[in-house]
């Protein structure tokens, strides 16, 4: 990417059962870069979030309430038909 010149590049990857095109556009490169590093600041990244963020206590607690209250359920089943 850092040999690419800056506009629009059109990309064409052929397979055997086709082929895909797409179009990258390269930015410019920042002239005010200087390669140093902010020493103290917290970097921020812009990766994407790939991992589960599921509430697992929470999914959890809705499965100990649910076999609490089918249990409960039974048991009012059973002493009816006493």
């Amino acid at each position: 990417m850092s040999s690419l010149s800056a506009g629009k590049h059109t990309v064409k990857v052929n397979f055997t059962d086709g082929s895909a095109e797409t179009t990258l556009t390269v930015a410019q490169k920042d002239t005010k870069d200087t390669g140093k590093t902010d020493v103290g600041k917290k970097s921020v990244s812009k990766s994407a979030k790939t991992g589960d963020n599921s509430n697992l206590i929470a999914w959890f607690i809705l499965l100990v309430a649910s076999v609490c209250i089918l249990g409960s359920l039974r048991a009012i089943r059973r002493q009816r038909r006493r």
